[in-house]
């Protein structure tokens, strides 16, 4: 018996692999790209079976990668206010920075009427954070820069406004919370 050109180059002293010979592997592999090979052609003749293919890839990968890139990441939320008063704060900043990690990983939100939000998208994952929360006794003008002269020259120079939260809440905040893998998470906060 006399073996074809594609057994001859197949077999060439290769040892049987999963039990299989070189020439069986390579017949079955010719059969496979054979096969795939006539789907295309069907698909190229047949739009509908075209489409419910690519929507079948599209559903197949969406579901194997999950709910995106910002899967681990967790949205937090919650309210801040004064510990004297239960005022809420109206106006502010709150800014999580974690602790202890190789990789610097931040987030923060804008807190209006007592609330913040930081959604899933811009989350945290999870670890252990420091809190920081800022509330300015009033918004800068609209007229220019702090410590710049306002536009006229009337030799005033606009000032920053007087922060209303003490430091051990903010530039040297010791405040923590620990972050979980849950998908929502609540934190509120009573600030001096």
């Amino acid at each position: 018996m006399e073996l074809g050109s594609h057994e001859l180059r197949a077999n060439r002293g290769l040892p049987p692999i999963f039990g299989s010979t070189a020439p069986q592997r390579y017949s079955d592999v010719r059969a496979a790209f054979y096969s795939l090979k006539q789907s295309v052609r069907h698909m190229k003749r047949n739009a509908p079976l075209r489409r419910t293919m690519l929507l079948a890839a599209l559903l197949l990968s969406a579901t194997s990668l999950g709910c995106g890139a910002g899967s681990d990441l967790a949205a937090i939320n919650g309210r801040v206010k004064f510990k004297s008063g239960d005022e809420a704060i109206q106006h502010g900043t709150i800014e999580y920075a974690m602790v202890d990690s190789a990789t610097a990983h931040q987030s923060g939100a804008r807190i209006v009427n007592g609330t913040y939000e930081i959604p899933r998208d811009k989350g945290l994952r999870a670890g252990k954070y420091v809190v920081r929360i800022y509330a300015p006794a009033s918004l800068l003008s609209p007229q220019g820069a702090p410590g710049a002269a306002p536009p006229g020259g009337g030799g005033r120079v606009l000032q920053l406004p007087e922060e209303r939260v003490s430091a051990e809440f903010n530039s040297q905040s010791k405040l923590t919370v620990e972050v979980t893998d849950d998908a929502m998470q609540t934190f509120d906060f009573e600030v001096e």
